[in-house]
């Protein structure tokens, strides 16, 4: 009996045992292994769950293993401080900067909001950006100012060494290779002509010619109506390039393309600019600042310093070639003998001629063909008189009605009268066309009839009423 019962407790405890040993060691999903399709036998077992991966050489891509390359960012090798984000270059794992950070010197920092970097500014002379309140700002480079939406070269007294500040433009000491300054260069061979300087070109160009004798020194007019020099190449023009056999202007996009001393101006902001004389502020005395500065004890007069009346620095002026010393014992002119200074400034004959008449101020004969007025009671209704031109002129006529007999109204609206040549024409005019019109003149003795006096109008010299007390 005692037998019996150690037996029965020796089976149990060995059925006991059996029954431990399976629950603490279960089953391995990949033995046997599960993973059999192509290119995809690794098997992973993660916990009770089989799962397949591809083989060495294999990536997985859309469900299937394709050969490859394994993933250099995987798992991710970039752990430095703000470079922690990794970059597959052809299979090389490239570390870069986190977001808000960029690399300097082989170190992520933290990136600033810098609008003037890269530099947005390009424009010609206007290459300096400013940071204004976030924005970039394109202001002028050194030297340079705004003015009108452009940036000029700063203007001051100084001009480069062999050059000298007149008309407000940097022009060399000798002017022998420039066309122009003033309109009067133009006008060198036709003192009639229309044309006119521009004086801010290299050089100066003369325009709006009609022929080649409204053109100076050795230029021609060419089909633009600008006196230009002819040219085989650009070497035969001093101040520009050579274009269909006419010296023009050179165009630049910035100073290296324009000729010594000159600046390039891109005034319509295009990119393409043209080379111009340099500016500047004109202070000294000169026959273009008449009224400039002097050393003490001497004066600007008709162009040049003078300090006394020997030599005789008047002349210049009509009828003004007297010089007397004022109260500061500096030289002045004033008119000559039997001639006086009207409203104008203008030097005129004292007194009126034989058998004309002293008529509000201006010598006057009532009894001359084409005469208009010497008041604007003469021309009636609203019209007022212009007395200065020989005759007088009524202005402000809307039809010919308002006029004078015998004179019919041009330019209606604002319009003035004029004589018809066939009714016959003042002394102090002459038959142009159809009407009588205005006599030019040089000041020259005989030129303008009795009652008038060469005089000039500040654009041109026109034969004009003598003015009398």
């Amino acid at each position: 009996m005692i037998r019996f019962s150690f037996f029965f407790i020796a089976l149990s405890s060995f059925f006991f045992l059996a029954c431990s040993s399976g629950t603490d060691d279960p089953v391995d999903p990949c033995s046997p292994n599960p993973c059999t399709d192509a290119h995809r036998s690794v098997c992973v077992a993660n916990g009770s769950t089989a799962i397949c991966e591809c083989d060495e050489g294999y990536l997985l891509e859309d469900g299937a293993c394709v050969t490859g390359t394994a993933d250099p960012c995987s798992p991710n090798p970039c752990s430095d401080a703000h470079r922690s984000v990794c970059v597959d270059v052809q299979g090389t794992a490239r570390c870069d900067c986190d977001g808000g950070y960029t690399l300097e010197a082989d170190t992520c920092v933290e990136e600033t909001t810098d609008p003037c970097s890269p530099n947005p500014c390009s424009d010609t002379h206007r290459s300096v950006c400013v940071d204004d309140q976030g924005s970039a700002r394109c202001d002028c480079d050194v030297g340079y100012e705004e003015q009108d939406g452009q940036c000029v070269e700063e203007v001051t007294g100084e001009c480069p060494a062999d050059f000298q500040c007149r008309a407000d433009f940097c022009v060399p000491t000798d002017m022998s290779q420039e066309q122009c300054l003033t309109d009067a260069d133009c006008r060198e061979n036709n003192p009639s002509a229309d044309t006119t300087c521009n004086a801010a070109a290299a050089g100066g160009i003369c325009l709006g010619c009609a022929g080649n004798l409204d053109c100076p020194g050795t230029t021609v007019c060419n089909q633009y109506g600008s006196c230009a020099l002819t040219c085989d190449g650009d070497d035969d023009c001093p101040h520009g390039d050579c274009y269909s056999g006419f010296c023009g202007q050179a165009q630049c996009v910035n100073e290296e393309d324009c000729p010594e001393d000159t600046t390039c101006i891109d005034e319509d902001q295009n990119g393409q600019g043209m080379c111009m004389r340099i500016p500047c502020i004109e202070v000294d005395c000169s026959p273009t600042k008449p009224d400039g500065e002097c050393p003490e004890e001497e004066i600007c007069l008709n162009g040049a310093c003078a300090g006394s009346c020997d030599p005789n620095p008047c002349g210049a002026d009509l009828n003004r070639n007297t010089c007397e010393l004022d109260e500061s014992n500096l030289p002045r002119c004033v008119c000559d003998e039997g001639y006086t200074e009207d409203e104008l400034g203008a030097c005129v004959p004292a007194v009126c001629p034989v058998g004309w008449l002293c008529d509000h101020g201006i010598c006057a004969d009532r009894g001359q063909p084409a005469f208009q007025c010497t008041e604007d009671a003469d021309c009636g209704g609203s019209l007022t008189c212009s007395a200065s031109v020989p005759g007088g002129t009524c202005l402000g006529c809307t039809a010919g009605g308002d006029c004078p007999d015998g004179f019919e109204c041009l330019a209606a609206g604002s319009g003035y009268c004029m004589r018809l040549c066939v009714d016959g024409c003042h002394p102090g005019t002459v038959c142009s066309g159809t009407y009588c019109a205005k006599i030019t003149c040089t000041g020259a003795d005989g030129e303008c009839p009795d009652g008038t006096t060469c005089t000039d109008t500040g654009s041109e010299m026109l034969c004009r009423s003598i003015a009398c007390d």
